[in-house]
């Protein structure tokens, strides 16, 4: 037994239908326009949110938000990298670039 039971069985047959319908219709070969509403809610890089947008194959994307980036720069690096991927460098490097340096002045006043 590997601890499956017959109703895991029944859940995961829709949800593996729900995941390749995604794929065909959304990730291969994708839509010719992505419009995010809400967007601040993809503001979070490893959320799996972001990461399922992120798979959407589109030359075009567009971020609707009414929520301003408060004061975090990893919002706002999420949000553009969502939008254009690849504007900014990876979060590492945009983190010791402008991050970091910001965050040390800050504590040195």
């Amino acid at each position: 037994d590997n601890g499956k039971g017959k109703d895991d069985t029944k859940i995961q047959q829709p949800v593996d239908k729900i995941r390749q319908l995604y794929y065909s219709s959304l990730v291969t070969p994708g839509p010719d326009l992505v419009v995010v509403d809400e967007a601040h809610h993809v503001k979070n890089a490893s959320g799996r949110l972001y990461n399922n947008l992120k798979d959407l194959r589109t030359n075009r994307r567009i971020s609707l938000t009414g929520s301003p980036i408060q004061n975090n720069l990893r919002e706002l690096w999420a949000m553009v990298e969502f939008v254009k991927p690849g504007h900014f460098p990876k979060w590492e490097r945009f983190y010791n670039l402008f991050v970091r340096p910001i965050e040390v002045k800050k504590f040195c006043r």
